[in-house]
């Protein structure tokens, strides 16, 4: 009888092991941001536009401080996706056209970290851009993140 009570025990007991295991593992915790800011040519005299990029954040195991940064939006050269990721102080943002003017063009956006709240809470990133495979390139500055808590 104690033995029948046991394997019933250790029975149950792995089939709620994946439950139990499931309710410790954290869950995805992403945050939607808009990122505003504005971007110019590497001669400021032809011109540059505005940056207004919808993001995700997600945070990433095991740093100090690390997102990875997902998302997509639309401007007047086409529809985009962005995929990136921020640590130890840099972000790097890269931008692909699924459609319009610029369609599969792809851009990478690296710059550095200002802090509202050190390791914690971004107040913004600047630095430089380019399209990949090209010579254009040029500054940004995200001077604005907006997140919902």
């Amino acid at each position: 009888m104690k033995k029948s009570i046991a394997i019933a025990a250790a029975l149950m007991a792995a089939a709620l092991l994946p439950f139990v295991v499931q309710a410790e593992m954290p869950g995805d915790t992403a945050v939607r941001c808009t990122y505003n800011g504005h971007w110019t040519y590497t001669d400021a005299s032809q011109g540059g536009g505005p940056i207004n990029w919808n993001l995700s954040e997600h945070d990433v195991c095991c740093g100090l401080w690390a997102i990875e940064l997902k998302g997509s939006g639309k401007d007047s050269y086409g529809t985009y996706s962005l995929e990136g990721s921020c640590a130890e102080g840099q972000c790097t943002v890269n931008q692909s056209y699924q459609s319009g003017q610029l369609q599969g063009r792809h851009y990478q956006y690296t710059g550095e970290i200002e802090w509202e709240v050190p390791l914690d809470t971004m107040a913004g990133f600047k630095g430089t851009w380019g399209e990949q495979g090209k010579g254009t390139k040029g500054n940004f500055v995200v001077d604005e993140i907006q997140c919902d808590n």
